[in-house]
């Protein structure tokens, strides 16, 4: 074998290697096979060196299978055991798993068998890439491997894929490269391949199913996230809700009867007493609180630089706008929080202040996500106990002159103009059918002598204060009628009435509304610190101001938002006047211990190997665009038509149909009745000037070749040939890339094809 052909022997081999690799590593779990990487590496190795001898000389393998045969004759005769028994039972015992048997117990029939199972892997690529080369055949087999894996078992995916791109590779210069050529372009790709598999086995899953780097881990999540929030399906995250905290004891509708429950749910270390701000709502069918149907709210790593805009708005950063004058009243009206939180359940959510800057969960390196809510949640089910820092800018409720400095803060915005209003109101602005009238008549008599939106939602705030009394015990609504009609004509409930009723009644008066749940704080009995319990879950509303954001508003606290006192019990008078001075957040009872987990279920864990089912599409698709326009601009070339074209009058018609394919995208109409001659004729006045081409002695040429039998010389397909390539490069700058791909390349690909002209008896016998 002389040195060039034995170079390239050695990559061709390699190539095969690498297919038979990837296969191998899909096939052999069919058949209940269990082998290493490492031992299909040297079985393959093995049969690619005998079946080498093939170029050596064509009998040489089959005169080695014979003497292998024979001494495995020998060995039986030698051990007084039958082949016969041997060979009978070997195919069925290869095929079932290869079970436990004393007569196949032996090291060496089990690498028989793996011999056996792999010959036909080996041959199959030996053929495709040493005598049958076709590189779109071995890409679909590659393909059809990698989608059976995909289907059969994804969380193992990633080894034959990187082995059969490493041969894919190998093999693209394999083409029509003449072998010098092909050697160099080869020993290139070569130089490529260990960089190719060391950065496989860096972003290889490890045993937990992760891509071992994280960087690349969280940039694949980032891509997912961004196509599942534009146009996939969300996963379901679960979101703790009032009804894990025990204040739904109808379930998803709500009011009724609830009853306290003092366990500590979370201990909190902070300067500054807040809310915890857990599940936010904002669509009101008449009965319950729940997301928006069919609108997606995302979900985005929260440390991801690919999603600090969303952050941003999802927690307020942005608003108010920080100029000098906004800033001094800033920093009367809100107050820094820096606060350790442990938690005693298993809750994925956050419980966390509005507007939270710094998050830092301690527990395992696992990913903290949000949505366009501001609702914060953990990528994996939490253990028993686990602690996070928050850090945050909240408003001060506790300042006496909150009321007035926010409306002095919204008089000073009023002229600007906020980008997310619109989106916001859109959601947040949405009243159920089931609302009587009369609610609404209601609302305009509490805010008719009010200006401004806060103003208004302070009226609504202050009306159900002071006309509604608060208890645990309203008992069971009517189920016929609105939740809210019917707590503003009972006048009787607790947080959970009084937030759905102000978050609808602020709805009513044109202020975009939501409704969230959490818990809130009350100190410890020692005093270092606070505490949450079941019986401190809250419901409050939040309104949207202009270039502000969301404010919380809660019609059970006109001072402070928070539980900063002891729990008080329900107090045995129903005035309406008492009821504001009761503590700000009402107890809450659990039907359930508070150590259990929450209800919903937990989404599966996202396996990396998803990713890949976006990749082939898109993969076939720009090798289908690489190839396709590169033979489409190859098929109309003068040396190819004349390749496969014997007559000069079939290259002439050839090139004549498709130029009026050509002529027909820059508007000429050509009609039945319009001769040749003229159609050239309309094609030149049609056609800029600049492009330097006639097509009236192109129709001429025709016409003679038509009704004169005239062959046309090679000097006029050559003219032929050069004004179809001038026109088809003014095209594609005129048409743009997609106009060029949907309108020229598409139709053309498929229908144009070379084609021998129709001729009658007569015509032929006159030619």
């Amino acid at each position: 074998m002389k040195s060039g052909a034995f170079r390239l022997y050695c990559l061709d081999a390699l190539c095969v290697l690498l297919f038979a690799l990837g296969a191998s590593y899909i096939l052999l779990p069919l058949f209940g096979h269990s082998l290493s990487l490492g031992h299909q590496f040297l079985l393959l190795l093995g049969l690619l060196l005998f079946w080498s001898l093939l170029e050596i000389r064509l009998l040489l393998p089959f005169a080695v299978l014979a003497g292998a045969g024979l001494l495995l004759a020998l060995i039986f005769w030698w051990q007084d055991e039958s082949l016969a028994a041997f060979l009978q039972g070997f195919f069925s015992w290869c095929f079932s798993g290869m079970p436990e048997d004393p007569l196949y117990s032996h090291e060496w029939g089990r690498n028989l068998a793996y011999l056996l199972l792999l010959t036909p892997v080996v041959l199959l690529f030996w053929l495709l890439v040493r005598k049958l080369f076709s590189l779109w055949i071995l890409c679909l087999l590659a393909l059809g491997l990698l989608l059976f894996q995909g289907f059969r078992n994804e969380q193992d995916l990633w080894a034959p894929f990187f082995l059969l791109c490493a041969a894919l590779i190998l093999c693209l210069p394999r083409g029509q490269l003449r072998t010098n050529d092909r050697i160099r372009a080869q020993a290139l790709a070569l130089l490529f391949l260990p960089v190719i598999l060391a950065g496989s086995f860096w972003l290889a899953p490890s045993e937990d199913e992760q891509w071992t780097s994280r960087g690349f881990q969280n940039l694949v999540h980032d891509i997912e996230d961004f196509f599942e929030y534009h146009w996939g399906d969300l996963p379901d995250w679960p979101i703790t809700s009032m009804r894990s905290m025990g204040w739904m004891p109808q379930g998803d509708t709500l009011g009724g009867d609830v009853e306290l429950d003092d366990q500590v749910v979370f201990s909190i270390d902070t300067n500054s007493p807040f809310l915890l701000r857990g599940e936010t709502l904002d669509y009101y069918t008449g009965s319950s609180w729940q997301d928006t149907p069919d609108y997606s709210y995302g979900n985005f790593r929260l440390e991801s630089l690919f999603w600090q805009g969303q952050r941003a708005d999802a927690y307020g950063y942005d608003l108010p706008q920080d100029t000098s004058a906004i800033r001094s009243l800033l920093n009367s009206m809100t107050v820094t929080v820096d606060a350790r939180i442990r938690c005693s359940a298993a809750y994925r959510s956050l419980f966390l202040p509005y507007r939270t800057r710094d998050i830092h969960v301690n527990t395992q390196q696992q990913d903290l996500y949000f949505n366009t809510q501001g609702e914060t949640y953990l990528s994996f089910q939490p253990s028993y106990s686990y602690s996070y820092q928050a850090g945050a800018e909240i408003w001060d409720h506790t300042d006496s002159r909150f009321d007035e400095h926010m409306l002095l803060l919204e008089e000073m915005v009023s002229d600007e103009t906020d980008a997310a209003y619109e989106e916001v109101a859109s959601l947040c602005l949405q009243i159920p059918s089931t609302l009587p009238s009369w609610v609404q008549t209601l609302c305009d008599e509490i805010a008719a002598e009010q200006g401004s939106p806060y103003a208004k939602a302070m009226a609504l705030r202050d009306y159900l204060s002071e006309q509604c009394t608060y208890t645990l015990t309203p008992g069971a609504p009517d189920p016929e009628e609105d939740f809210v009609a019917y707590f503003l004509q009972d006048r009787q409930g607790y947080c959970v009435y009084y937030a759905s009723a102000l978050t609808v009644m602020c709805r009513l008066e044109g202020i975009p509304a939501r409704y969230v749940t959490g818990y809130g704080m009350i100190p410890e009995e020692d005093g270092n610190g606070y505490q949450a319990t079941q019986a401190t879950g809250h419901a409050w509303a939040e309104i949207y101001l202009n270039q502000i954001g969301w404010v919380p508003l809660d019609a059970l606290s006109q001072d402070i938002f928070l539980l900063n006192m002891p729990i008080p019990q329900e107090p045995e008078s129903s005035s309406s006047e008492t009821s504001p001075t009761l503590t700000e957040e009402p107890e809450e009872e659990t039907t359930s211990s508070p150590m259990a987990p929450p209800e919903e279920e937990t989404p599966d864990s996202w396996n990396p190997a998803e990713l890949l089912w976006g990749l082939i599409p898109l993969a076939l698709f720009a090798t289908f665009l690489y190839y396709g326009m590169t033979y489409f601009t190859r098929k109309y070339t003068l040396a190819y038509v004349e390749k496969h074209t014997p007559r000069p009058e079939e290259a002439a018609e050839y090139y004549y149909r498709d130029l009026l394919r050509q002529l027909a995208l820059f508007g000429l109409q050509i009609h039945n009745e319009d001769t040749m001659l003229a159609l050239g004729e309309q094609a030149d006045r049609t056609l800029p000037t600049e492009l330097g081409i006639s097509m009236a002695s192109i129709s001429q040429v025709m016409n003679r070749l038509r009704f004169g039998g005239y062959v046309p010389t090679r000097t006029e397909i050559k003219q032929m040939a050069h004004s179809h390539q001038i026109i088809e490069a003014h095209l594609r700058k005129v048409l743009g890339f997609w106009g060029y791909f949907l309108r020229r390349f598409l139709p053309s690909f498929f229908f144009s094809k070379l084609r021998r002209p129709r001729r009658d008896k007569k015509s032929s016998q006159t030619h």
